[in-house]
Formats: C-alpha cells, sequence, structure tokens
C-alpha cells in the first residue's frame, strides 16, 4: 500500500487536526467493527470461535507493530488500564515520573504510592522536554520503574527514548505511546513495556488498547489486577485463585472488548500494510512545509521588513 492508498482510508476534513484528542477511524477499522458487530448480532452459531479467531490476528498484528512476538502482547481497556496493570503489578522500590505527564500516566502511579506499593518521585519538567539529562540523578539503585510518554501532549516534545533506556539501569522503562503509536514507530526494543491506546493515530476508535511487555517486564510484574480469564485452567474446580498465564495474558482481567479490537485489527492491518516508516516519513515532510510556510508568512507580515 502506497501513501495515497493509506490516505484514501481516511474520510475526515482536511480541516481535523484534533488527532491528539480522537483520530477518526480508517474505513478498514469501520469495516471491521461492523464485521464484528454483525457477528455477534445475525449468526447462527456461537461467535466464540470467529471472535477468537479476530483476537489471535489481532494479537499477531500488534506483535509485529510493536517487534516482540503475539506472547508479549494483550489489549487492556485503555491506556490508563495498561499503566495501572503495571503500577499495581510493582513491589517496591521508587518509581520516576515526569509531573507533566498527561493524567492517565499519572494516576496509576498515584494510586499505587496511596497504597504503599511504591514511592513515587514527580521530577519537574521546566521546558516541558523530558530527556535523560533531566531524569538520570533521580533514577537509583532503588529505582523500579521509570515513566513516561513517548511524546508530551503539552509540548510536542518527541522524547529520545534509547538514551533514556540507558539511564533507567535496571528499572523498568514504561512508555505511554499513545501520542506516537501509528504514526511514529516505537517498539518493545524502546522500553519494557509500551502501552497505546486505539483512538488517536491508531485511528480505530475507542475501547481497547495494546500492550506490549518484555521478558524481564513479564518476570517482575505481579498480578494484582489479573481476572479469571488470565489464569491456567480457567474452569478449572474449586478454589480459586488458579496460577496465572504465564505471558502477557496474565494481565488480563476479563473478556476483551471485542468490537474494539475489530476495529484495531482493521486499523493494524493499514497502518502495517503502509508502513509505520512511511507515514513517519509523510508527516515529517508535512510538518517541515508547514514550517516553512509559516516563516515565510511571518517574515511577509513582519511590521519590521
Amino acid at each position: 500500500m502506497d501513501l495515497g492508498e493509506y490516505q484514501s482510508e481516511f474520510t475526515e476534513n482536511d480541516r481535523y487536526l484534533n488527532f491528539a484528542g480522537i483520530g477518526p477511524m480508517s474505513k478498514r477499522a469501520l469495516a471491521r467493527l461492523n464485521e464484528y458487530g454483525e457477528m455477534m448480532t445475525v449468526s447462527d452459531e456461537s461467535p466464540v470461535l470467529g471472535l477468537m479467531d479476530g483476537l489471535a490476528e489481532a494479537q499477531r498484528l500488534g506483535a509485529e507493530l510493536l517487534g516482540t512476538d503475539a506472547s508479549h502482547v494483550t489489549f487492556p481497556s485503555s491506556t490508563s488500564h495498561g499503566l495501572f496493570v503495571v503500577a499495581f503489578g510493582l513491589s517496591g522500590g521508587n518509581v520516576v515520573v515526569p509531573a507533566n505527564e498527561f493524567p492517565a500516566n499519572l494516576y496509576p502511579w498515584v494510586r499505587a504510592s496511596e497504597l504503599g506499593l511504591i514511592e513515587l518521585r514527580l521530577i519537574d519538567v521546566p521546558d516541558g522536554r523530558i530527556t535523560a539529562d533531566l531524569l538520570a540523578p533521580h533514577i537509583d539503585a532503588d529505582t523500579s520503574a521509570v515513566a513516561i510518554s513517548a511524546i508530551g501532549y503539552s509540548s510536542g516534545y518527541r522524547a529520545d527514548l534509547d538514551s533514556i533506556r540507558e539511564v533507567c539501569r535496571d528499572s523498568l522503562f514504561v512508555i505511554d505511546s499513545v501520542q506516537a503509536s501509528g504514526a511514529w514507530p516505537v517498539e518493545m526494543g524502546h522500553g519494557d513495556v509500551v502501552v497505546t491506546g486505539s483512538q488517536k493515530w491508531m485511528r480505530a476508535g475507542v475501547g481497547t488498547a495494546l500492550a506490549g511487555f518484555s521478558d524481564r517486564a513479564l518476570e517482575r510484574l505481579g498480578t494484582t489486577l489479573t481476572g479469571w480469564i488470565a489464569v491456567e485452567d480457567m474452569f478449572g474446580p474449586a478454589p480459586a485463585p488458579h496460577p496465572a498465564l504465564s505471558d502477557a495474558a496474565k494481565f488480563a482481567m476479563g473478556s476483551p472488548s471485542f468490537l474494539s479490537v475489530g476495529a484495531l485489527l482493521g486499523s493494524l492491518e493499514v497502518t502495517l500494510e503502509a508502513g509505520i516508516e512511511t507515514i513517519e516519513a509523510a508527516m515529517v515532510e508535512r510538518r517541515s512545509e508547514e514550517r516553512r510556510v509559516g516563516k515565510e508568512c511571518r517574515s511577509r507580515w513582519s511590521p519590521y521588513h
């Protein structure tokens, strides 16, 4: 799929710019949503097998987007849900978080701190830029996690994830990628946990998220919020609880939103067919052109011209 074919998947007005809020759905995502809705409405047979097949395919493509395999990804209901799973899965230590984070990447750590699960270190960010040099002095041997946004919601600053990962020492590097995924490449090679909602640049509507976990994260994070669907022999005899699963599926609280995951499947198909690098390059080129035109306009209308 070339860039023109990718762009033809979308029908929003050219003046719509609020992708940091909600990105309009692609035609494919809407078609998948309708497909799964019909499956749950008019089928003569139980839709379970079809829904599970779609879930497995979304898991496979989500893993491809994050540069990992299907056993390392799962579908929380939102970015917040995914971050809460991490915050409540930690057992002690301190967590370093920039104070200018979007609330979705603040409240999980605040609530975990209130319960005594962690010590929260909120770091002032005077210029809105989250950098390795800013975070490094606050990270020590007792730091269990560092949590940042790949792209700051208030500043638009794109963090250098590789340099930040280097200063995280042995702590887990947790990335809120909701303002990046679908437009910029963020993969498991950048961090230990990557969580992105479906509603922004992934352009799949609301109701689900994609979360990836490294082997280190799977080993270290507890299963405080694990539900019935995330255990071995889920229909096994009492007494519960049964042992949690060993892969990323162990972080599920209950059944996923199959309709929302279906829409995300459509979005993943379109994004991967176009190539995230192609989308990124087009955005960089367009932004450069906007800056050039803006500079010319300011120069033309300057009272000192």
